[in-house]
Parts: structure tokens; C-alpha cells; sequence
């Protein structure tokens, strides 16, 4: 996986470029959470939505750096603290594999999912920190329960945890809304299209012809 992320995250001209094979598909068999991993396409995602700062920054409950990892007060204030691509998808790497993936195996143990539906939730627990109830409570997981509709989720996650001090944030409800559309779509491939009909956050397969830099 380090390699993979370690070359997926590179922004270019608004596009998320990786360099490798992408599956072309992916399986309709469901599997337990105990048995996924994050993809490339979910590693994508999550890129498109965090972006990218070298230095650190103040989001809404910690100093950030790289694709959303802590920074640190100490580090901010010094005002030296910088990081590179391949050093922020290193840290983007252990986030998931220590935090991110065990949270949702303990709170999804025993139900079946797909790759899409587990990569929103890696989504949704990176952005989130999924607590110790968020992630089971969630609409997503309910849908897999079997106790809510597609429309039912789709409409009650559009609301959930959308929040930062006391203020609902839109910028967290468009979250909410295309970790759905990941989570719902039976593509294996990502990407959103704006109002304005243009498209961002795809992958795009660089080539010999068609160099990175």
C-alpha cells in the first residue's frame, strides 16, 4: 500500500494522477470488512476531497499538514514545519492502516460490504475519526443492516455529522453526499461532477506519451 499511495496523490491540473494499474472493475461478491482494504480508487477519494498543503494550517479542531494528518501546535507555530507529497501520503497510509481500518472493522464485525462501500467508510472515519459508535450508527451501515432504503441513507447521511463548532459546514454536507454516491455507485472508478458540468477528482492513467511532469 506504500507504494501505492506514495505515487497516487499528485494533483495535476485538478486531477488526481497515479501512476500503475487501476482495476477496470470491481467483484459483485460482498466481503467483511475484516477482509478489504482500502483501494486505489478509495485512496483517490479521499485525496480529491482533503487536497493537499505542504505547511500546516488550522482546520476546525487541529493543525493539519498534508492530506489532513495532525501537524501539530508546536510545529504550526514554529512556522517551519513543511512536508512533501511522498511524505504526506506516508502519513495518509499509517492514519488509515492504524486508525482508520480497525475502527471500521470493529464496528462493522459480521456485515458483508463491497470495495466501494468500504472505501466510503475509510472516508468517512479519515474525515470523521468515526468514534466509538459513529460508524455503526451511521445510515451507510444501516443500509448494509438492512433496516434503510437506499433513498432512506442517502437522505438521512446527507445530515450526519456535518457539524464543527455548533455551525453545519457545507463543505462537510457535499462530503457526506459523495461518500454516498461512492458508496451507492457500482463503478469502480471516481469521479464528481460539478454544477457547472465540468469534472474533478478523476483518475487519470499517465503514459509515456502523456508524462506526469
Amino acid at each position: 500500500m506504500k507504494k501505492i499511495i506514495g505515487k497516487l496523490c499528485v494533483f495535476v491540473t485538478g486531477f488526481t494522477v497515479f501512476m500503475g494499474t487501476f482495476p477496470l472493475g470491481l467483484s459483485a461478491d460482498a466481503s467483511y470488512a475484516s477482509e478489504l482494504s482500502v483501494s486505489q480508487n478509495g485512496i483517490d477519494f479521499i485525496c480529491e476531497k482533503e487536497g493537499f498543503s505542504p505547511v500546516c494550517y488550522y482546520d476546525s479542531s487541529q493543525s493539519s499538514i498534508g492530506y489532513g494528518t495532525k501537524c501539530g501546535d508546536k510545529a504550526h507555530s514554529s512556522g517551519q514545519h513543511s512536508i512533501t507529497k511522498e511524505e504526506a501520503a506516508d502519513e495518509m497510509e499509517k492514519a488509515i492502516n492504524n486508525y482508520c481500518i480497525p475502527n471500521i472493522r470493529r464496528q462493522t464485525e459480521g456485515i458483508d460490504m463491497n470495495q466501494n462501500q468500504f472505501d466510503a467508510l475509510v472516508s468517512f472515519t479519515y474525515n470523521t475519526g468515526g468514534g466509538t459508535s459513529m460508524i455503526k450508527n451511521s445510515p451507510l451501515v444501516k443500509y448494509l443492516q438492512g433496516t434503510m432504503t437506499e433513498d432512506e441513507a442517502r437522505s438521512a447521511y446527507s445530515s450526519y455529522i456535518v457539524t464543527s463548532g455548533g455551525k453545519v459546514l457545507s463543505g462537510l454536507i457535499n462530503r457526506r453526499n459523495s461518500e454516498a454516491d461512492l458508496f451507492f455507485s457500482k463503478d469502480s472508478s471516481y469521479s464528481e461532477e460539478d454544477k457547472d458540468g465540468s469534472v474533478s477528482g478523476r483518475f487519470v492513467v499517465a503514459t509515456k506519451d502523456d508524462p506526469l511532469n
